[in-house]
């Protein structure tokens, strides 16, 4: 499961958590001439899942840019998002690879916007800015880098003392975790997963995803060989599925808070679904190995499901 899929729930609770975003000036840049944009900064899960949903309006030269930690090429959608909105996704230089237009979506199934290229921020305008002052993508370029190399320059939201200081804390850090002969930590234990169906009962070796960052890595994307990932909410969530970036094609049961399958879904690499109803938890297998139906039961063989045990 991408980021994507976390999206809806990230962004309830941070709206219920009243979450606030750090605030910054960035210039977008083209053969010398700059455009000051005022930004708010997303740079947290839960900031990035809010994003601009339910603003009513947004300044002509206000936006909001999204910085990870890391490439990526996940997508973004527009779900409770009321303003048309122009997104440019920019490498860590800062050169942008791709603008796109996204329009408003209030229910389901929203489109997703995939911009085909490995970036590691975007930045969130009102639609229609970058063409109003002439910033575009090449003409007849797709598919790469653009040749008009334009740059997105953020100014420094830290310091460059606190920069550096930040360097060296991480230094003294990892020097006091050598000297103190520390191991790495274990990888965690993989789960036994009891799927209840039709045919009988099947014991699957898998492990348990709970967080963001467990979420955001997919049966399809993980490098060790398991049969199945129990995805496992606090809240239930009706946020779609999507397997960006997977190897292989995979099937997914939708699980109420009891573990029942609500609905199943078999999906290729790079397809997103949307089940179209709440649900609490979610089982993903390889396509193939088992045959899933709704009223089908998933559980841990050990604590009960969903999270109640440790």
């Amino acid at each position: 499961m991408r980021p994507l899929a976390l999206l809806a729930l990230l962004g309830l609770l941070a709206l219920a958590q009243g979450l606030t975003f750090p605030k910054s000036t960035l210039y977008v840049e083209q053969k010398g001439k700059r455009y000051p944009l005022k930004v708010e900064v997303a740079d947290t899960p839960e900031r990035q899942a809010q994003g601009l949903m339910f603003r009513q309006s947004l300044g002509e030269d206000e936006g909001m840019v999204f910085l990870f930690p890391a490439p990526t090429a996940g997508g973004f959608w527009m779900k409770n998002t009321l303003i048309p909105l122009s997104i440019a996704f920019f490498n860590r230089e800062g050169v942008v690879l791709r603008i796109l237009d996204m329009a408003p979506c209030k229910a389901d199934p929203c489109p997703v916007y995939y911009p085909g290229v490995v970036y590691q921020g975007a930045l969130e305008v009102n639609q229609g800015w970058f063409r109003r002052r002439g910033l575009g993508e090449a003409p007849g370029r797709r598919g790469g880098p653009e040749a008009l190399a334009q740059i997105v320059e953020r100014n420094p939201l830290f310091p460059l003392a606190a920069f550096l200081l930040l360097i060296l804390l991480s230094v003294f850090s990892l020097l006091g975790y050598l000297l103190a002969f520390r191991k790495p930590p274990p990888a965690p234990p993989t789960a036994l997963i009891r799927v209840e169906t039709r045919e009988g009962t099947k014991i699957l070796e898998g492990r348990l995803a709970r967080t963001p960052e467990a979420w955001a890595r997919g049966l399809g994307l993980r490098q060790e060989s398991l049969e199945a990932l129990l995805y496992l909410f606090p809240e239930a969530t009706d946020a779609p599925f999507n397997t960006q970036g997977y190897r292989f094609g995979v099937v997914v049961a939708f699980l109420d808070g009891e573990g029942r399958v609500l609905q199943v879904a078999h999906l290729r690499p790079g397809e997103t679904y949307a089940p179209g109803t709440a649900y609490r938890g979610a089982l993903e297998v390889r396509e193939g190995l088992l045959s899933l139906r709704a009223g089908d039961r998933v559980a841990l063989n050990g604590p009960a499901f969903p999270g109640r045990g440790p």
